[in-house]
């Protein structure tokens, strides 16, 4: 749970179990300047040369509220920041980020994974907090299609995943009682 006085929350807001109703894994790597940008937009092309993400909305609101996380004075400058993220290395920043979200349990969506992510059970254990798998409800149509059309090569998503059932899916986000959903 945070810190009240260190957050500037009302207790009874600091206390409330958070759940993220929808995330996916975690990169397994370190990453360089552009690629980190290039990570803080979903646009498919570059900006303008001389421009960084840094100075968008979502950059300088990253630049305010992430590198006290790493230990550095809020709105530290980009190559200060990205030198203390690759000093700690890829695995210890993950852990700080998720853990300083004080949740509580994590709907992860492993449907979509441009690259290798981590599991719901690392992502978990990074966090401090419980994992519980989202299905894809497109995957699962597309799995029961191609058993009825007598596709054997396909499984159906319950037959290929391993641990308890997921609780989730993505079109329809689930909390148990008790927690709050909460977007990231």
């Amino acid at each position: 749970m945070p810190d009240p006085d260190a957050t500037g929350l009302l207790p009874a807001v600091a206390e409330l179990r958070l759940a993220d109703h929808h995330c996916h894994g975690v990169i397994r790597r370190d990453v360089d300047r552009p690629e980190f940008e290039a990570m803080l937009t979903e646009a498919d092309y570059a900006d303008e040369p001389g421009v960084t993400m840094f100075g968008s909305q979502l950059g300088l609101a990253l630049r305010r509220w992430c590198p006290p996380v790493l230990g550095l004075d809020p709105h530290a400058g980009p190559d200060e920041y990205l030198a203390a993220r690759a000093g700690l290395g890829h695995e210890e920043v993950s852990r700080r980020f998720l853990r300083a979200a004080g949740l509580d349990v994590l709907y992860v969506d492993t449907g979509f994974e441009p690259e290798p992510l981590t599991s719901p059970a690392e992502l978990a254990a990074l966090a401090g907090a419980q994992a519980r798998e989202v299905v894809r409800l497109e995957q699962v149509a597309e799995a029961v299609g191609a058993r009825l059309a007598g596709d054997p090569s396909r499984q159906l998503v319950g037959d290929s995943m391993d641990g308890p059932s997921p609780v989730s899916s993505e079109s329809t986000p689930w909390a148990p009682t008790g927690h709050r959903v909460a977007s990231m």
